[in-house]
């Protein structure tokens, strides 16, 4: 694209255009979500609820981010395709790292400062591995399979949804015990 340095720095102004639909779809959008099912669940909410804002727009946001800033840079489509998945690969981020901390938080309350910690960690390490090899695989398949192979990755990690939703609640049941006794050996009450 032979684009300038500020150039370059504008089209992340869709990144930020991306935070903001993520937040408003992992924040308030799921938070909505939830107690719309919990109503249907006769007024119990459950931590799993939550899990359902992947499955709709996230996984979309990802999709369409990954496949449009891939091929849109392979084919050297418009400036504004990859816009579009520039906002679309944030979007998922933002979205899926909110639901993930809002749905670890809701199962485990009494040690959430730990759990975004754990997150953190794990992000960092996820983000840190594709940085590290972005580049020499653009370099050996080119933009659109790289970032066809990072989407079918982020969409295949959501599926760990699945079985989170399906089993989650009884997992949290047999694992009570446990989570009492490390709340009771930090000295933390719940």
């Amino acid at each position: 694209y032979n684009w300038t340095t500020t150039s370059t720095g504008l089209i992340f102004l869709a990144a930020l255009v991306g935070a903001f639909i993520g937040w408003a779809t992992g924040g308030p959008c799921s938070d909505a979500l939830v107690l719309a099912l919990a109503r249907r669940n006769g007024g119990v909410k459950e931590p799993e609820m939550r899990l359902w804002t992947l499955w709709g727009a996230a996984s979309v946001y990802a999709a369409v981010g990954y496949l449009a800033y891939g091929w849109g840079a392979a084919r050297g489509a418009h400036w504004a395709v990859l816009a579009v998945g520039v906002a679309g690969m944030i979007a998922h981020q933002v979205a899926a790292c909110a639901v993930a901390t809002a749905y670890a938080m809701d199962c485990f309350p009494a040690i959430s400062g730990e759990l975004v910690v754990v997150l953190a960690i794990c992000s960092s390490c996820i983000n840190f591995a594709i940085s590290y090899s972005v580049q020499p695989f653009i370099n050996a398949a080119g933009y659109g399979w790289t970032f066809t192979f990072f989407g079918i990755c982020v969409l295949a990690s959501m599926l760990a949804a699945v079985p989170m939703y399906v089993y989650g609640k009884s997992w949290r049941r047999r694992c009570a015990v446990k989570y009492r006794d490390f709340l009771r050996e930090r000295g933390k009450v719940e």
